[in-house]
């Protein structure tokens, strides 16, 4: 999917307003803190009870975008279907984040197979060039997401430290791993969400919508 094509879908998103979102939450900026915490519990609530038809919805428009898609049981399928694709594309050099989602995978055990994983991660040592040019060089990165949008297949990467940008845009395939109550329905849901982050000072400084 083109830039153009990308900015175009978020567009009309935006103006239309989630038809998910009408259930529970207003326009946040006239939201008190007060109902935007109501409204954000509510979301976070609805995300994790909704998880199977979210997902769902996710899969068809992500595919619709030309996403490649795969539905995994647990943390043993998904890092089979992450090696499947890694086979595919004879990668060589992989970058990944230090994220929950990819420890709980278990992705760094892929360097067992002779690859060259390397965890990017602004904590350890490695200088932010060679963090750079271990991206650039890499086949692959793969990342966990913040959120993922249903209704536009967005995938919503928090970019606080240069090392989520690295291992998403950098390499030229690019894998995210969403787990269960990471779905939202449509950007108003995250619209708010930034507010309630705002309000108790946990909103990212950047994201990346990709």
């Amino acid at each position: 999917m083109g830039r153009d094509q990308f900015l175009a879908r978020v567009k009309k998103a935006v103006e239309s307003g989630g038809t998910e979102s009408t259930k529970f939450q207003d326009v946040p900026f006239y939201l008190t803190d007060t109902r935007v915490n109501d409204q954000a519990t509510k979301i976070l609530k609805y995300a994790s009870d909704h998880w199977e038809d979210l997902a769902s919805a996710l899969l068809t428009t992500a595919e619709s975008l030309g996403w490649q898609v795969s539905r995994c049981s647990n943390a043993e399928d998904a890092f089979e279907s992450v090696e499947s694709v890694v086979a595919d594309i004879s990668a060589k050099n992989i970058v990944i984040t230090a994220q929950g989602s990819i420890r709980d995978i278990g992705l760094s055990k892929l360097s067992n197979g002779g690859l060259d994983v390397v965890t990017i991660d602004s904590s350890n040592e490695i200088s932010s060039d060679d963090m750079r040019a271990k991206a650039l060089r890499a086949d692959m990165g793969i990342t966990g997401v913040e959120f993922a949008i249903a209704e536009t297949g967005t995938a919503v990467l928090p970019s606080d430290s240069e090392t989520g940008r690295l291992v998403g845009l950098a390499p030229p395939v690019h894998i995210v791993i969403v787990k269960r109550g990471q779905v939202l329905p449509s950007l108003d849901e995250l619209f708010l969400l930034r507010k309630w982050q705002s309000i108790h000072g946990l909103a990212p400084q950047y994201a990346s919508l990709i």
